[in-house]
């Protein structure tokens, strides 16, 4: 059995609101741009994605594997609670951001992941959809919102 083990340094380690440690890949804004910028910066391609991933399936596993095919990385934004039960309904979500973030993590496919919060992930998309009407790309948004051309 082979024993793997991830450090990061000179970064705290994110934690739940009772001070579990998180996936090593869960990783703050700050952290995101101090890990991926430095890459980014040399050529490398980083792909993000967000969306709820509330209940993960085989659907969500081959967007996250083709989204990571397109470039170097992959980070996921995955939206908060607040938002996950906007747009899915009362009883939802059915796991917590932290859980999902986890599970989101231990993904091969998936770099990093980052939580969400209302603001960032309205500015998230926003800013997507410009630079995508810029450079004459599509966007693509989950099949339960349709699909936009930007």
């Amino acid at each position: 059995m082979i024993e793997l083990i991830f450090t990061r340094i000179g970064v705290d380690a994110v934690t739940s609101e009772h001070g579990d440690s998180l996936h090593p890949a869960v990783l703050t804004l700050e952290e995101l741009i101090l890990q991926f910028g430095p890459g980014k910066r040399n050529g490398k391609r980083v792909v993000f994605t967000n969306g709820c991933f509330d209940l993960l399936h085989s659907g969500h596993i081959k967007l996250l594997e083709a989204a990571r095919a397109k470039g170097d990385a992959l980070i996921v934004g995955l939206n908060c609670d607040g938002v996950v039960r906007e747009l899915k309904g009362p009883g939802r979500p059915i796991y917590k951001e932290l859980e999902r973030a986890e599970l989101l993590c231990s993904l091969e496919s998936v770099d990093a992941g980052n939580n969400l919060s209302r603001t960032n992930a309205s500015k998230n998309n926003r800013c997507a959809s410009s630079r995508c009407a810029r450079e004459g790309r599509r966007l693509a948004i989950g099949s339960d919102r349709g699909a936009q051309r930007s």
